[in-house]
């Protein structure tokens, strides 16, 4: 089984990233199941093929445990890790699609709490699923140096916590306004020289107390190297593709039905290379 962890923080787009890539690779053949991993995840208009509220729901436990929004949402996810049968059965029907996991937003199940790769680990090792991580993040940070910054940390910190193949997408790019913007796109895109985005971050005094912290904060990011992202517009098939090609070499997975040939002969390159 092959499939994709779609992870961000909320209102990246992460539903709507399922949705829309859902259509795209039906209409490219594929048989695709959408997975709700998130049990605060309310958003109306899509019908998930498996759905964690037919486990357990966030709104539940507040009430009954009196716990926060965030302690709550751990509190599911630990009980999700120590219930995966449940998981393993619902997902039986579907043993042959691609699968689109849409997970939780909140940050810690990514950075340093240990439900999500107890179940990541579970998927891969004692299931045999081949997973790439797909971490959505909205585009609005660009036009906030230091928010994207922290951004750009965030992302680090899951690729290292979560330990998958992991593709990091700019996602809504459909709305930015590249005039507004401090930089180029494509230095936000590349992140291969975070000096020229600090060098314009010291226009306030808050920023300017914490200019040795950023600097630092900005080398680690460039010394690890691992952190660029894939700009997506949902509407356009084309951006979608561009995804799709990047998760599918992340994870090894090939399909040719229906990609033209030119697309389908770097798909197989790129997976001899990796191997």
């Amino acid at each position: 089984m092959f499939a994709q962890f779609v992870v961000g923080t909320p209102g990246a787009g992460k539903t709507t990233y399922c949705r829309g890539m859902k259509t795209y690779l039906q209409s490219r053949g594929r048989e695709v199941a959408t997975v709700n991993l998130d049990p605060a995840n309310e958003v109306g208009g899509m019908e998930f093929d498996v759905d964690i509220f037919d486990l357990i729901q966030l709104e539940d436990v507040t009430e009954r445990l009196h716990l926060g929004p965030n302690g709550g949402l751990i509190y599911c996810m630990e009980h999700l890790a120590e219930n995966l049968d449940w998981l393993k059965e619902q997902l039986a029907p579907h043993k042959d699609a691609y699968l689109l996991f849409d997970c939780p937003g909140q940050v810690e199940l990514y950075t340093h709490n240990d439900a999500m790769k107890t179940i990541v680990g579970t998927l891969q090792q004692s299931w045999g699923m081949q997973l790439c991580c797909v971490n959505l993040v909205d585009c609005h940070h660009c036009y906030d140096q230091s928010k994207f910054v922290s951004v750009l940390l965030t992302c680090l910190s899951t690729m290292i916590q979560l330990e998958l193949p992991h593709i990091n997408v700019l996602s809504k790019i459909d709305l930015i306004d590249e005039e507004q913007l401090p930089l180029n796109l494509d230095v936000f895109t590349d992140v291969l020289d975070l000096s020229y985005l600090v060098g314009t971050m010291h226009d306030d005094d808050v920023t300017e107390r914490h200019v040795r912290l950023t600097n630092a904060i900005a080398d680690v990011i460039t010394d690890f190297g691992l952190v660029f992202f894939i700009p997506l517009d949902i509407q356009s098939d084309d951006s979608k593709k561009n995804v799709i090609q990047s998760a599918d070499k992340a994870c090894g997975y090939l399909f040719e039905d229906r990609l033209d040939e030119t697309s389908a002969s770097n798909v197989a390159r790129d997976v001899a290379a990796a191997q």
